[in-house]
């Protein structure tokens, strides 16, 4: 029965859920979900309104989600503002960790970050490495109200924090500020920390998390982002030649000489993600779909009929 469905099935749960939720603002569709979700049911409407539990909540796993939103995010502004796209690979991330518990949360994260974004790897560095260099500034919109006549001896204390003191206010979310007029407790929202670029590197920060992207393209980098845009433009051809989603392929390929290596030496990887069972690097037979296109600017012709 649905209860016991429930039970193994995260989406069934979430639909379910959000059928009960929705039904006094959009009754018909909630309708209509609950019911094709329980066909033996009378109606959304007779049925129980969801109560939250908060047993159910695991904060470990919503903070782990959290950051690898943040750094998925971070990775994806950086290769929008280099202009790289998302199908060419990375190298490697580097993430710097304060502390045990943020190593195990990057760890935990790493994975699905790598995959998201299309990374190879992800290397936490400590933040005593030198690596990332931090500097912090006065954040005036918010310390203004606060520090009022203070303001430029507060300002001035700021931009001398040292690394030792920002990572302080970074983990535990406070500072002591020493001044000569006595103390004056910062809070993270009061800084604005700001971390160096890094040369060959990409540096990107946001809500105290900061990352660098490797943005060093090797030809093997290159040769595998040429074979992801191949696979793109055949499932495109294998959708506009009205293809079944299951139907096996047979591929011809010809053109550019490094877009033809680039698929030679991504062979397995191309033929597996569009049900090929052989690529021949000649012109299209006829009475193939064809289609004459460019990957990253090398021009190729592909051709693709049922196996």
């Amino acid at each position: 029965g649905p209860d016991k469905l429930a039970a193994f099935q995260p989406l069934y749960t979430c639909l379910d859920t959000v059928a009960r939720l929705m039904a006094p603002v959009a009754p018909f569709y909630a309708e209509q979900l609950y019911r094709d979700l329980r066909p033996e049911a009378l109606s959304v409407h007779v049925s129980a309104f969801p109560v939250s539990d908060p047993g159910a909540i695991d904060s470990t796993l919503e903070r782990r989600m959290a950051l690898a939103q943040r750094l998925s995010s971070l990775v994806l502004s950086v290769r929008k503002k280099e202009k790289i796209r998302v199908r060419q690979p990375l190298s490697r991330i580097l993430v710097p960790v304060l502390n045990a518990t943020q190593r195990e949360d990057v760890q935990a994260a790493e994975a699905l970050v790598l995959a998201e974004v299309n990374a190879k790897s992800l290397e936490m560095v400590d933040d005593s490495s030198g690596v990332f260099v931090k500097r912090a500034k006065a954040n005036f919109k918010v310390l203004g109200p606060k520090a009022g006549p203070q303001m430029k001896d507060v300002a001035a204390a700021i931009s001398q924090l040292s690394p030792e003191a920002i990572a302080e206010l970074e983990q535990t979310g406070t500072y002591a500020l020493a001044l000569g007029a006595g103390v004056f407790d910062l809070s993270t929202e009061d800084v604005d920390v700001q971390t160096d670029d890094i040369p060959g590197m990409a540096v990107a920060s946001e809500r105290g998390t900061t990352l660098a992207v490797d943005l060093t393209l090797s030809p093997a980098l290159l040769q595998e982002g040429l074979a992801r845009e191949a696979v793109n433009r055949i499932q495109g051809l294998r959708k506009d030649s009205g293809l079944d989603i299951t139907d096996r392929i047979v591929v011809w390929l010809s053109g550019s000489g490094e877009a033809v290596s680039a698929v030679t030496a991504h062979e397995a990887y191309v033929q597996a993600e569009v049900l090929a069972d052989h690529v021949t690097y000649a012109a299209p037979e006829t009475g193939t779909f064809v289609l004459e296109t460019d990957l990253e600017g090398h021009p190729v012709t592909f051709g693709i009929r049922k196996a």
